[in-house]
């Protein structure tokens, strides 16, 4: 994952008692490292997903010694003083979710199960990548946008296209502005 290199936030607290907790509270969320939702991808086998959530460093997520090519395509970034039973409810939402929805023509899921336990696991076969992206952020924005960092897509004139949930991208990810333009709201 690209390393966000924050060094700080340039930011005068107003004298407002009020209006100096909002500006706190952006400055925590901006500078925040700590929790995320994120959906990881395999290089080889383009139609695999995963889902998880990180209260940690994103790069102990960003690989698998099961697996040598996985790695975290994107991160959605969540507030920072976002319950982790909060964020671990709502990974369970969307895998939930996601498992009756993401199926085969004969019913069955495409959400894969661990193969002695039987148990369901946070990883879906046979999808269309970008489909599952898009769904994904669509189906965070519109449930728990107030669980995110909302960013806008600003040209630099003034001109927003609109907002989508503030995320980070794999290094190895070509055009991530191609996949934002994707997400905006």
């Amino acid at each position: 994952m690209k390393k966000s290199v924050i060094s700080s936030y340039n930011f005068i607290i107003s004298d407002d008692y009020k209006l100096a907790e909002i500006e706190m509270e952006i400055m925590n969320n901006f500078e925040s490292t700590e929790r995320w939702l994120y959906l990881g991808a395999d290089a080889v086998n383009l139609d695999f997903a995963r889902i998880g959530i990180t209260m940690r460093d994103l790069r102990s997520r960003s690989y698998s010694s099961a697996n040598p090519n996985y790695y975290l395509f994107c991160a959605f970034k969540c507030i920072h003083n976002l319950p982790v039973v909060d964020l671990k409810s709502m990974e369970n939402h969307v895998l939930r979710e996601f498992q009756n929805y993401y199926r085969y023509p004969n019913g069955f899921t495409k959400r894969a199960k661990f193969y002695e336990s039987d148990v369901f696991s946070d990883c879906f076969y046979n999808i269309d990548y970008e489909d599952f992206l898009t769904h994904l952020h669509y189906f965070l924005y519109t449930n728990y946008r107030q669980n995110f960092v909302i960013s806008a897509m600003d040209h630099g004139f003034g001109v927003v296209d609109g907002e989508f949930i503030d995320c980070i991208f794999n290094q190895k990810v070509k055009n991530e502005n191609r996949y934002r333009q994707m997400l905006i709201q």
